[in-house]
């Protein structure tokens, strides 16, 4: 069958760019030697990508879209989707694992002729580790990827990605096509998620680590506030206040996510498998001299030591199910931000000829960090209290040379008619003390809460 031809056009004088993309992506941090500085935008989407625990829901974002869609069908078995009358959805099967869900989606693009930067942008949604675990699942979304018409890369001239020669005509139309997301799924509930309150979870959590059941967990609460500016806006204040490997911004008729991430969920390159556990924080001091006693703390600090130690041992246990070859290159490091210190480490490994980029998300879910440990009994716990939806997931994207970059959705926040909602959690161990915890949950969200 004839892949779909997508040529990429620089030369777009004639087309009309948003003030506002869809889809942004970057990196303006380079303070370790983990991370450089790059970015992507996506202005314009061809096709939406709607994950369920169902169905892969495709739905057309212009008339470009429509045409990558009807050419789709010929190629892969869509349905009519059973309630967005727009789309053409993907049957999941029962009981599917992780790994074949997401090699399912990574599939789509094996459909196509394009080049290295055409691929999957968007979010994997928290929950996707219930299906790991052979939970419930809610009736939300398990992410939501786009697939870019009109986009650029570091910065370099817009370019815009088109048909060719696909049924005999070349299709070159763009215009965006108005679509209600009425009955796709419920926004607002995405947005909010749902959370336990706090201080009981803190002592169910300390319950579950004094009878040995677990050594950690991370539990979350939601913090929403009403605001007025608009979500670019925030996401550009982000970005200038505060430095960090993982900026991002996404847009789904009128339900958006901003966030400035410091944690990278996983990043694959030429079988090159990187990720970078992130624990341990302290708020940043007024002078240099309060910083460097910070940091000092910090790196004293037997708690810290503790949680990023148990983030290491989670995380090779992890690549060693879909890797070889598995290093810890560095134990422990100081990164700086804006607001506060974090402790983070850095491992890698070779991703086994056997296994697929599915594999290696699989494995990962989640970090410990934003999870506790074991990561599957903490997790177990976790979905009992919380339904956190973006919170937690991973931003990034898939490319057509199997280039993967995620980074975990934390000091983030999703905005929905007017309300921002935020959600902050802290990992609790033995160690844990209550004034100390409440602490750092004030450090880690005064940045969204500042620019919010």
């Amino acid at each position: 069958m004839k892949k779909i031809n997508l040529e990429r056009t620089v030369d777009l004088k004639s087309l009309s760019i948003p003030m506002a993309p869809v889809y942004a992506f970057e990196s303006n941090y380079c303070f370790t030697s983990k991370y450089s500085c790059w970015q992507r935008v996506i202005y314009r989407a061809s096709v939406t990508i709607l994950l369920f625990s169902d169905r892969i829901a495709l739905v057309p974002c212009t008339r470009e879209g429509t045409g990558i869609i009807d050419a789709l069908k010929k190629m892969i078995d869509l349905k009519d989707d059973r309630r967005i009358v727009s789309a053409q959805s993907l049957i999941v099967r029962k009981y599917i694992s992780v790994s074949d869900y997401v090699d399912q989606i990574t599939y789509l693009l094996e459909n196509f002729e394009a080049d290295a930067d055409f691929g999957l942008y968007g979010f994997f949604s928290y929950e996707l580790i219930n299906m790991k675990l052979g939970m419930e699942i809610p009736d939300l979304p398990l992410g939501i990827f786009y697939l870019p018409e009109v986009m650029s890369v570091n910065r370099d001239p817009v370019f815009q990605y088109s048909m060719q020669g696909h049924g005999g005509a070349d299709v070159k139309i763009s215009e965006p096509i108005i679509l209600s997301h009425e009955g796709s799924f419920d926004l607002q509930k995405f947005s909010k998620g749902e959370s336990g309150v706090y201080e009981q979870l803190y002592d169910l959590s300390q319950n579950n680590i004094s009878s040995r059941k677990i050594k950690s967990l991370n539990p979350s609460f939601p913090i929403s506030k009403e605001i007025k500016i608009n979500s670019y806006t925030i996401y550009e204040k982000l970005k200038s206040q505060n430095l960090a490997p993982y900026n991002f911004y996404i847009s789904y008729y009128g339900f958006d996510v901003v966030g400035s991430s410091p944690a990278m969920f996983i990043r694959i390159k030429s079988n090159f498998v990187e990720s970078s556990p992130i624990c341990g924080t302290i708020a940043r001091g007024k002078t240099d001299e309060e910083d460097f006693s910070k940091t000092k703390r910090l790196l004293e600090s037997e708690k810290d030591d503790y949680e990023l130690s148990q983030c290491i041992r989670c995380d090779m246990e992890a690549k060693k199910i879909s890797c070889d070859r598995v290093t810890l290159v560095r134990g422990k490091e100081i990164e700086k931000f804006t607001n506060v210190f974090h402790t983070s480490a850095h491992i890698t490994g070779l991703l086994r000829s056997d296994k697929t980029i599915g594999n290696v998300i699989e494995d990962h879910l989640w970090p410990s960090t934003i999870v506790g440990s074991p990561v599957a009994t903490a997790a177990r716990l976790i979905a009992e209290n919380e339904v956190r939806n973006w919170y937690g997931g991973a931003f990034g994207y898939i490319l057509m040379n199997n280039k993967v970059d995620f980074g975990t959705m934390i000091r983030c926040a999703a905005l929905y008619k007017g309300v921002a909602t935020t959600r902050v959690g802290s990992t609790i161990t033995k160690y844990s003390k209550p004034q100390l915890e409440s602490d750092e949950l004030r450090a880690k969200a005064s940045l969204i809460l500042g620019v919010l």
